[in-house]
């Protein structure tokens, strides 16, 4: 069931609990209402008991709650985008490490726009293709000061740069130690990648636009809306029942408990 099904069913179940209590009262009453014969003492007789139990307004539900018609599409939408989200989340997977991430061509692509955008660039082309170079080309390319691609390890990680610049110095070490350095390099960036960029990339509205994600303040605006109408249509119920609390069964309750389940599930999401 829906949020939007939850709230009819409540809405059905409250009208057909509400004539009842309606009959249970007035049966009780007969004879307030009964004592006398004479047709306009009856009907005055009837609407002072009608009165005293609150129910004097009409004999629907819908002449005591004014419950606007919007409701339902609010919740409809809501729960649309939680659902179309979470769906994204599950198949994405976004703490599913960057070679899932990557192995997608989606998410490849918003990972790569993300990282252009805060020039690491080189970070993810390192990982992806070029740890398969000559270690004198990824110092070239990545490791050395100024290079074209340069991963900050001063940054990230200075023993692995103070290897590298070590190495460099000798021909003959870096042949030995290169494979060893670029590894140590590819799990420098993936590090990186998984703990910074991979967050980045969720952050990034116009990314998650991108692989189809209702974005955040969409669904914050959607969440205050039903806040909003929940919040009114409750103290409109409380303050009702404030008359009817004589009255069994107590019809407002399938209202109250569902509207009570929706903020619930609005906070949770």
């Amino acid at each position: 069931m829906s949020l939007h099904d939850d709230w009819v069913a409540a809405k059905k179940q409250s009208v057909k609990d509400f004539k009842e209590a309606q009959k249970n009262y007035l049966k009780a009453q007969d004879k307030k209402i009964n004592a006398t014969n004479d047709a306009k003492a009856k009907k005055k007789a009837l609407d002072m008991v009608l009165g005293e139990a609150g129910l004097d307004q009409g004999e629907s539900l819908d002449d005591y709650l004014k419950f606007a018609d919007g409701f339902g599409k609010s919740l409809d939408a809501l729960e649309k985008a939680i659902d179309n989200n979470k769906k994204l989340s599950d198949k994405y997977d976004f703490n599913g490490g960057i070679d899932k991430l990557l192995a997608n061509k989606d998410t490849a692509k918003q990972m790569l726009m993300v990282c252009q955008k805060g020039l690491r660039t080189g970070l993810i082309t390192f990982y992806m293709r070029d740890h398969k170079l000559a270690p004198q080309a990824v110092y070239d390319q990545y490791v050395q000061d100024g290079a074209k691609d340069q991963i900050d390890l001063a940054t990230l990680n200075q023993a692995l740069l103070d290897d590298w610049e070590e190495a460099v110095k000798n021909p003959q070490t870096l042949t030995a130690n290169g494979k060893k350095l670029i590894e140590r390099l590819r799990d420098q960036a993936k590090f990186d990648l998984e703990q910074d960029m991979v967050r980045k990339m969720v952050a990034d509205q116009a990314a998650m636009k991108n692989l189809g994600f209702v974005l955040k303040p969409t669904v914050d605006a959607l969440k205050k809306e039903v806040r909003d109408t929940a919040k009114k249509y409750d103290e409109q119920i409380n303050s009702a029942a404030k008359r009817w609390k004589d009255l069994k069964p107590q019809f407002w309750q399938p209202l109250d408990d569902t509207l009570q389940a929706i903020m619930t599930y609005v906070d949770a999401h």
